[in-house]
């Protein structure tokens, strides 16, 4: 295994087929909340296949249906087209990272920031288990700061990366199937994955199991909605094929009722940003900023553009649920 995530020639991470071999399954019920009422939200055509999402008229969530089989997404997960940005053709890319290991250092402070606000909710050198943890970034700082920390990913490039690079107790695989190492945590972590349990319920009430008596699940989530109210209106935008839920405020807060947790609180989220690679995103979206040269970028943002801001992020949320 490569150190070097960014190489072109990683075999560790595949390139996908401009017409994967995608399978799905139909759901008839809501994965949050159970109910069966819905209305169509949105569908759009990528990699030879046609992606639909619905709307849960009970509690507001967001859902692929047909929904990609597990074996689907563990096949863009581990491809270089979710992890590099690598373009499947000149058309068409994923909506992962445009290059994770180039995003380390914005990634480094919006980490401490969560370990700061956890100190305050966690006992001194309390254990923490991040479920989707990509590299190991946070579980790196938490570490730093005298916590005992463990995690998941399903990306067997990700998780070896972790080990071997910064020596982090990773597990790779699916938390639906991963047996994590201990038994308690003080708190379990999900970090910019609000959307991939196969089985939400299951795995919130598992997460609910793992805990210690009053330990907290911690985890920030995109309105996507209210995002759009902020930026460009359009759903596809913001969201690509392996998004299976986009949850909202109500909808979580049902989920954590039915998974027992004691309380949810729910908090608008801070965090550390680049003008230049918010911008490049956008790009690659085609939404505002498209084409912008870097001389044009920076007149606009009266030199900011390669500053480090810390700011509200519009549609982002922070909640924290508590075991009794």
């Amino acid at each position: 295994m490569k150190n070097d995530l960014n190489t072109e020639n990683d075999s560790s991470l595949s390139i996908l087929d401009q017409r994967p071999d995608f399978a799905f399954h139909n759901i008839k019920f809501c994965p949050f909340c159970g109910d069966s009422k819905k209305k169509e939200s949105n569908s759009f055509k990528k990699l030879g296949h046609t992606f639909c999402w619905e709307e849960c008229v009970n509690c507001g969530l967001i859902y692929q249906n047909p929904r990609l089989t597990k074996e689907s997404l563990s096949l863009l997960y581990q491809s270089a087209n979710f992890w590099r940005g690598v373009a499947v053709d000149e058309k068409e890319r994923i909506l992962g990272y445009d290059n994770y290991l180039a995003d380390e250092e914005i990634r480094i402070c919006n980490e401490r920031a969560k370990v700061r606000y956890l100190s305050r909710l966690l006992p001194q050198h309390g254990r923490i288990l991040d479920i989707a943890c990509g590299t190991g970034t946070f579980l790196k700082v938490a570490r730093e700061q005298g916590f005992a920390t463990a995690g998941i990913e399903l990306s067997e490039a990700m998780s070896t990366y972790g080990r071997e690079v910064d020596h982090l107790d990773i597990v790779q695989g699916d938390f639906e199937n991963v047996q994590p190492k201990h038994g308690s945590y003080d708190a379990v972590t999900l970090w910019n994955a609000d959307n991939i349990f196969l089985e939400p319920k299951e795995s919130w009430r598992r997460i609910h199991d793992l805990l210690a008596p009053d330990g907290v699940f911690v985890m920030n989530f995109l309105e996507n909605k209210l995002l759009n109210k902020f930026f460009v209106g359009a759903f596809s935008a913001w969201r690509d094929c392996h998004s299976l839920y986009i949850p909202c405020r109500k909808s979580i807060r049902e989920l954590s009722r039915i998974s027992g947790f004691q309380s949810c609180s729910i908090r608008i989220q801070w965090g550390y940003f680049r003008l230049d690679r918010a911008i490049n995103v956008l790009s690659r979206l085609g939404g505002r900023g498209a084409g912008l040269k870097a001389g044009e970028m920076h007149n606009l943002f009266f030199g900011m553009v390669n500053r480090v801001l810390h700011v509200p992020m519009p549609g982002f949320f922070l909640a924290v649920m508590r075991k009794s």
